[in-house]
């Protein structure tokens, strides 16, 4: 429960021993973690042989185990048990382009307003559940994070989560028929005829990461370790790379790939045969730097392209695993020869057909891609090559796009390519997204030839109008019936929406179940959604897609049942009644003037309607005004103000020991279109800066409870940026800030993200990267003591500690005065529970001297 002092007033802040700060940090820190994050990941519809379908999922065994499993849950195949009363209930509205339009949600005169909640009369009181069982209990291995390979940790630093307990990961064969499970740093296949599990990739000396089975052989596993690709067949060692070089690895994509272009697969099955594509990336150009903390040995050196600098290069090759022996063949056209402005491979991938690979193809400034199409003929040794200049004709670009000089372009995952209409058939048919309007939108483009054998090119709108789909989250496709499934803020732009398009039609039509989570869809059965909103905690229901007699039509979506976790012993399971278990944990001790509201206002900065939320204390009084922290981020690539749960219960760490808490997406945030991200071309630090001050006294002037004279700010990494920026050039709006994992200088960050927004170094002139850096703002930091906290991880491999180096030496020269909390073990995020429990107690305490009376 949150600590109280009776003897502070109500507007103040309670004085709480250390011992007791770190309890309460450690009370929160588990609490949030509980009811923020989904019990359930990686759901997959799977139909048995029997053409039964069954959901699987990761997750725990039950509401009271950390141990994750694998459960699974047979599914009705009929409609009798989604009829209520005679009638279907669903929790979706159909609303078709030009017709009924979606309603954007009300706002009043002044503002402030109510985004759209769940609105659970849609779903039946008598709502059945469907409990997933554990199909085996998790080996129970426990680890200290130094045990853990340093392969692992990377990947998992990339992909921004922890190494988990019992199984992490796991997928099923095309057929159906088994399924690959990663436990404890060991690879297992299921075979699901007879529940008999066999070892995979034993042979190995390392931790396998990314492993896949072959779509087509399933008795073929791929994975990486010590970055070299592996295949097994049959539990046995099949074949092996070797890269005979340090700097060289195989089948793992490169760090700018992982982090800034959200690829981290670097091998690719096809669907077709036994064989597959991989990844050879050399950083023998890359810059060399150290990560290491005193006291400690020397870490090895990491490779890290800092802007302006060479990045590695990457080669496909191709893996024939058809007979006893494999045939390893490199793509002998040099992609970087054939298009020499290539920087990236965006994405790679296979056609449904297997007759080769596409490439998103990306240049360095990020202003010009392609879609390109190699056929596997092209993977050869040199001396069966017969007719060079034929095979260089079956390349053939599918589309090319490039964007103004003021802007960029942003990689999605919304590109799907679509099986041949007939076999033989030569037309490349695929969807992908856009920002070319504006906003971000799908298309269906289909590439094929003339009479003459002259590409042809059509290209068709899917969706449009002011809203945006998620770029993040891959879309489904529905080939017979020609309709595709994403992810959309249609109503507004807090609010995100599972929605279905024909791409036949090219007009779009909305399902209205809100969720954050990765799409798990079926498109002849259902999908699973999880319902939730600030004022909702998540919910999980299965809904079945209904169709009417005309395919053609759009589906209605039915409410199947609610999915629920088996209840263990004497534990209250918190996801077969949310609802009852949050009145019973400390979160039910939430006053209602502390619920978060949202506000929204035209910005005077921008013109745009700009969206800002704010959390009251639960000691708040009308008629008083508070300290208030203020979260930023302000940078491209996130969208803070967001309809759902785990927006903002990580802040009742705040709230409940008398803060106001405030959070505010400017221009440059994600999911409003790249018109509302390109001012922060070559301006980082600009125009986020104003956005973020005109939004705190936006909300402060509505609501009347902050204390402006009590304002700190807070962010991490590119926050983290912000918040020194803000206390820099506004010391006398913000008393303090603490900054974590904080960008100082871009010069010290990575190509890919650096150059995309402030362009290169050497091209730009110098004027742009000395604006945008903090060193050049130290002298306008204040000069009283305790209003400045610096936080950083030693080990830190994304925003290296460099940056904090070159900043104390700043504020060292300048006579500035810090506060400095460093974490010797941890990376960019602060992973170890303890760690976390530490640094959320002092930046409470930080900011309660700093905005005391």
């Amino acid at each position: 429960m949150p600590p109280t002092e009776q003897s502070a007033p109500a507007d103040r802040v309670p004085d709480l021993s250390w011992p007791q700060l770190l309890e309460h940090a450690k009370s929160y820190r588990s609490e949030t973690r509980r009811f923020a994050h989904s019990p359930v990941s990686n759901a997959e519809f799977i139909f048995d042989k029997d053409a039964t379908p069954k959901i699987y999922a990761l997750g725990a065994f039950d509401q009271g185990s950390s141990q994750q499993t694998i459960l699974c849950a047979t599914l009705s195949n009929s409609d009798d048990d989604q009829k209520r009363n005679g009638t279907f209930q669903k929790h979706a509205r159909i609303s078709s382009s030009g017709q009924d339009n979606p309603a954007p949600v009300t706002d009043d005169s002044e503002g402030h307003f109510d985004a759209p909640d769940i609105d659970y009369n849609r779903i039946p009181e008598n709502c059945p559940s469907t409990t997933l069982q554990p199909i085996f209990l998790p080996q129970t291995i426990t680890r200290n994070p130094s045990e853990v390979p340093k392969e692992v940790t990377m990947l998992c630093e990339r992909m921004r989560t922890s190494v988990g307990n019992g199984v992490t990961d796991f997928t099923y064969s095309a057929n159906g028929n088994c399924i690959l499970y990663d436990s404890s740093l060991n690879l297992n296949l299921l075979k699901l005829n007879d529940n008999e599990t066999h070892p995979i990739g034993k042979w190995c000396d390392g931790a396998p990461l990314n492993a896949q089975l072959s779509p087509f052989d399933a008795s073929l596993t791929a994975f990486l370790s010590n970055g070299e690709l592996h295949i097994d067949k049959d539990g046995k060692k099949y074949h092996s790379t070797e890269s005979r070089s340090s700097c060289v690895t195989s089948g793992a994509s490169s760090f700018i790939s992982q982090e800034e272009l959200d690829r981290f697969d670097g091998f690719w099955w096809s669907p077709t045969r036994p064989e597959l594509v991989y990844e050879v990336v050399d950083e023998s150009s890359v810059a060399e730097l150290a990560f290491e903390c005193p006291g400690k040995p020397l870490a090895s050196l990491m490779r890290y392209p800092l802007a302006g600098t060479s990045n590695a290069i990457s080669k496909l090759r191709l893996l024939n695993c058809a007979d006893e022996n494999p045939i390893d063949c490199p793509l002998f056209l040099d992609i970087q020869h054939m298009f020499p402005w290539c920087e990236y491979l965006a994405r790679v991938g296979w056609f449904p057909d297997g007759s080769g690979i596409y490439i998103q193809l990306l240049n360095r400034l990020q202003s010009k891609a392609a879609l390109v199409y190699f056929p596997r003929g092209l993977f050869c040794k040199v001396s069966s090559i017969i007719n060079l200049e034929e095979l260089k004709k079956q390349v053939h670009v599918l589309y090319t796009e490039s964007c103004p000089r003021d802007a960029w372009i942003n990689v999605n995952n919304l590109l799907s390519p679509l099986p041949p209409a007939f076999t033989g058939d030569f037309t490349k048919r695929f969807i992908y997204g856009s920002e070319r309007s504006g906003n971000n939108h799908l298309y269906f483009h289909i590439y094929s030839r003339d009479a003459h054998g002259l590409p042809v090119a059509d290209l068709y709108t899917v969706t449009e109008g002011d809203w945006n789909v998620v770029r993040e989250s891959p879309i489904s496709v529905d080939n017979q019936r020609n309709l595709v499934y994403y992810l959309a803020n249609i109503y507004d732009p807090t609010s995100i929406t599972l929605c279905v398009s024909s791409y036949a039609k090219r007009s779009y039509e909305a399902d209205e179940p809100r969720t954050r989570s990765k799409l798990c869809l079926n498109v002849d059965y259902g999908f699973v959604c999880w319902l939730s909103s600030i004022s909702s905690p998540p919910e999980c229901y299965i809904y079945r897609l209904k169709f009417n007699e005309d395919s053609k039509n759009t589906p209605v979506a039915v409410v199947h049942s609610k999915l629920v976790l088996p209840k263990p012993n004497n534990i209250v399971n918190a996801y077969s009644d949310f609802r009852l278990s949050m009145d019973q944990s400390l979160f039910g001790s939430i006053p209602p003037h502390s619920h978060p509201m949202f506000h929204s206002y035209v910005s005077k900065n921008s013109g745009y309607k700009h969206y800002g939320l704010i959390l009251r204390p639960f000691n708040f009084k009308e008629g008083l005004r508070y300290p208030t922290i203020h979260h930023v981020y302000g940078g491209p690539g996130v969208q803070l103000v967001r309809n759902c749960w785990s927006t903002w219960i990580q802040f009742l760490k705040y709230t409940s020991v008398g803060f106001c808490v405030i959070l505010i997406d400017g221009r440059g945030s994600s999911n409003r279109g790249i018109n509302f991200e390109k001012p922060i071309k070559n301006a980082m630090g600009t125009v986020e800066v104003a956005d973020q001050v005109e939004g705190l006294l936006e909300i402060a002037q509505h609501f009347q409870c902050i204390d402006l004279n009590r304002v700190g700010v807070t962010g991490w990494s590119y926050g983290g940026y912000m918040a020194l920026l803000l206390l820099a050039n506004h010391p006398s709006l913000y008393r303090c800030s603490a900054a974590g994992g904080a960008v100082v200088d871009w010069r010290l960050y990575d190509t890919c993200y650096t150059e995309r927004y402030m362009g290169v170094p050497d091209d730009i002139g110098t004027d742009v990267y000395g604006n945008s850096s903090v060193l050049a703002q130290v002298s306008k930091l204040p000069d009283e003591t305790g209003r400045l906290l610096i936080v950083h991880g030693f080990m830190d491999e994304n925003v290296h500690f460099h940056h904090t180096e070159n900043l104390l030496e700043a504020l060292t020269k300048a006579g500035k005065h810090y506060q400095l909390l460093l974490f010797p073990s941890e990376h960019h995020g602060i992973r170890q529970s303890t760690a976390g429990e530490y640094l959320d107690a002092n930046i409470i305490l930080f900011f309660k001297k700093a905005l005391q009376d």
